[in-house]
């Protein structure tokens, strides 16, 4: 179906979650069990998405090319029943925004406002996951988080596997010189 990005955050600063990624993408809060079970403890999460999932701000590190991405897209509007014709200009247009798409893991935006939740809040956690069925009820495996300092997220970011739980921790003096 389609990759969709969680992040979380120390429950009492799930709201800046939304506030951060209001302007361009789309978030809401996660109930999913066994997202919520691979997550520090007391950690809130909330999907963050663009057009419906997270496939735009996102790809596979050894596999990301234009050509896997046209076709998932393809078999995506296929799902949902849409013409040949609205799959087209869907195309077309996903094409004039192809600089935007991540050439390996997250996208260079997202990254961004991920290294801005983390200075604000302290420290944040990450996961991507394909979904084959529903978001909130789909089984996803165990997995336990991988810690990283803050000064290495945007390359940890872009080398993010698909399951793998990122925690990327804020230095104090960083905290503190926001």
């Amino acid at each position: 179906m389609c990759f969709f990005l969680t992040i979380a955050v120390p429950s009492k600063h799930a709201d800046q979650i939304a506030q951060v990624f209001a302007d361009r993408f789309q978030s809401r809060p996660t109930c999913n069990a066994s997202v919520l079970s691979a997550l520090p403890q007391h950690y809130a999460g909330q999907l963050i998405t663009r057009n419906g999932c997270s496939c735009d701000l996102y790809a596979r590190p050894q596999t990301a090319n234009s050509i896997d991405r046209a076709e998932h897209l393809r078999r995506k509007y296929e799902a949902r029943g849409w013409s040949q014709a609205k799959i087209a200009r869907a195309m077309e247009q996903a094409q004039s925004t192809t600089l935007q798409t991540p050439t390996s893991g997250l996208h260079a935006d997202v990254i961004e406002r991920i290294q801005t939740l983390c200075r604000s809040v302290g420290s944040i956690a990450l996961r991507v996951h394909w979904y084959d069925g529903d978001v909130e009820t789909e089984l996803l495996s165990p997995t336990h988080a991988q810690p990283c300092n803050f000064t290495d997220l945007p390359a940890r970011a872009q080398q993010l596997n698909e399951d793998q739980v990122l925690l990327a921790i804020a230095a104090q003096n960083e905290k503190r010189n926001r």
